[in-house]
């Protein structure tokens, strides 16, 4: 009976992990078990001798102190990536590409010679303006035909 209160245990603490993971990081459950499978398997691995036997007994308080550690490296992840997709959303960024292309293309005309090359510089500019503008409008239609697939 000591055993069955032992797993019952253990199972509950996995599943407050499965929640803690999906609440805080928006991680999907069958992600956050895969990523507790794929710890567990790693920490066995780590535990183990030259022999494959286990070198050492990890307590449960190592255990979850390298799952905290795990959970926070995910944290930290799930910050980065946020800062990413904001950046590539971002009106800044369009405004720093059309500013950067026209800088070039009016550099490049100059150099070529052609005549009226700031005014010439708009039209690849203005492609630019209407690539990063339009490629959400593609996306979204791309991304809605592919559905099917899934």
């Amino acid at each position: 009976m000591g055993r069955i209160k032992k797993l019952t245990s253990q199972f509950s603490k996995v599943i407050g992990i499965v929640t803690f993971l999906q609440k805080s990081l928006g991680i999907k459950p069958e992600e956050a078990i895969e990523k507790i499978f794929h710890f567990v398997q790693n920490t066995v691995n780590r535990y183990k001798n030259q022999n494959g036997e286990p070198a050492a007994i990890i307590t449960e308080s190592e255990a979850l102190e390298e799952l905290r550690t795990e959970i926070e490296i995910l944290r930290q992840e799930a910050v980065e990536f946020e800062k990413e997709k904001a950046w590539s959303t971002s009106s800044a960024r369009i405004f720093y590409g059309t500013v950067f292309t026209y800088i070039v293309f009016a550099t490049t005309f100059y150099f070529l010679g052609i005549i009226n090359y700031f005014q010439i510089a708009f039209i690849p500019t203005a492609g630019y303006i209407l690539y990063t503008i339009l490629l959400p409008l593609f996306k979204k239609w791309w991304m809605a035909s592919q559905e099917k697939n899934y």
